[in-house]
């Protein structure tokens, strides 16, 4: 949570001019931990997710392949991880993530018990991003 603080200390200026909030001021560190507090994990995925999706719009037809009926398909990846160094501090992390080839945005990310139960969690990532 300090991290996020200190970068929004370090940007409270771009943010009051971009954001315009109606006090004038950028929210304190209380401020942030209550709103991450009380937000659903899950709502947060599926909100970063859709915005990275609509970032990768802005990158034009980069690396896109386009059909002989003109359709254009995009290249994702999917890929799985062990988290170096995570161990470290407790267990080991292993995560699957969906990624988009031309921008290299990562649309969609899970962990996963086990490097073993990969596929249980591609198999979920990928109902989730049809």
């Amino acid at each position: 949570m300090l991290e996020i603080n200190n970068w929004v200390q370090m940007h409270g200026e771009e943010l009051k001019t971009t954001l315009k909030p109606k006090k004038g001021r950028i929210p304190s560190l209380a401020t942030l931990q209550r709103v991450v507090r009380d937000v659903e994990i899950t709502t947060l995925e599926a909100t970063l997710s859709k915005f990275q999706r609509d970032l990768s719009h802005k990158t034009g037809d980069v690396a896109a392949v386009v059909t002989q009926d003109g359709r254009k398909l995009h290249g994702l990846a999917l890929d799985g991880k062990t988290v170096r160094g995570a161990s470290a501090y407790g267990e080991t992390v292993h995560s699957v993530s969906l990624m988009h080839h031309s921008s290299g945005l990562v649309f969609d990310q899970d962990k996963t018990s086990e490097k073993l139960h990969e596929s249980c969690v591609a198999e979920k990532i990928l109902a989730h991003n049809d």
